[in-house]
């Protein structure tokens, strides 16, 4: 809340600020899930990533306090999360041998995910607010492959379990 102090606005300003914060707030969620899944997102000439910072200061909005840039070394375990939902996501389909709805639900995720941060991504003002958001074919991309990873650990996994018996696609 530093950052709230350091804009000094007076009380209608705060409402104003509010109604703009909770207006971006799907927005910025979706800028999050680039956060997890690797590619991060764009602040004009800045770039954000779990793992790091590149470019210009972010911009002095309250949405961009929340971000825990660089990722503490406490909490660097949320990388893995997004694997570990698509390994569990992927299991029921791998161990009931649906390997082509697999494929068929990576595709969607990918198509989703670039829809998302399509309609996430553009201009929030002028400045350092143009050119905002992620890049929908490396979010889709990064999507795709977390869930692909995830279903090929599952895979691996069911194969380990069920070393005597073949697995057909279907």
């Amino acid at each position: 809340w530093n950052l709230l102090s350091s804009l000094a606005p007076d009380a209608v300003q705060r409402v104003e600020l509010l109604i703009l914060v909770i207006a971006y707030l799907p927005t910025f969620v979706i800028w999050c899930l680039t956060l997890v899944i690797g590619p991060g997102f764009a602040v004009g000439a800045s770039s954000v990533t779990l793992l790091q910072q590149q470019g210009d200061a972010l911009p002095s909005f309250p949405l961009f306090a929340l971000l825990p840039v660089p990722l503490p070394a406490a909490i660097a375990g949320v990388i893995l999360l997004p694997l570990l939902i698509a390994t569990l996501a992927a299991r029921p389909l791998v161990q009931q041998r649906q390997l082509a709805a697999l494929g068929t639900a990576i595709a969607v995720l990918a198509a989703e995910v670039a829809l998302l941060v399509t309609a996430a991504h553009g201009d929030f003002g002028a400045g350092r607010f143009r050119g905002i958001g992620a890049d929908p074919f490396w979010s889709a991309a990064a999507a795709a492959g977390m869930l692909s990873l995830g279903g090929l650990i599952s895979y691996a996994e069911f194969r380990w379990r069920n070393r005597s018996q073949p697995l057909a696609a279907g």
